[in-house]
């Protein structure tokens, strides 16, 4: 087993910590976009917008999210509404059904 029991040295947490502080006190995405080096990948305003949704889509794939249009968040309250009536139902037949 090692030292550190799986964690990073004390030397990765501080230079983590730093450039934390750094992206932190950014205020404008080019700076950002080069502090985090995508600014070869990032050179217009519609790269970034593709990069989140690209990242968007991936998060969502593996579960992490899940962000839903305006159509799919009014279909799913339609099914959980149908389903709560329909167990309303069964279960109103059911104490029916014992009587």
């Amino acid at each position: 087993m090692d030292r550190s029991y799986g964690y990073p040295p004390n030397v990765i947490i501080e230079k983590f910590q730093q450039r934390l502080k750094i992206i932190k006190n950014l205020d404008r995405y080019s700076d950002f976009v080069k502090a985090i080096k995508i600014d070869n990948m990032i050179k217009t305003p519609e790269d970034m917008i593709n990069l989140i949704k690209r990242s968007v889509e991936i998060s969502n794939k593996q579960g992490y999210t899940n962000i839903l249009s305006i159509t799919e968040q009014q279909d799913r309250k339609f099914d959980e509404r149908s389903r709560y009536n329909k167990q309303q139902q069964q279960q109103y037949y059911n104490r029916k059904d014992k009587r």
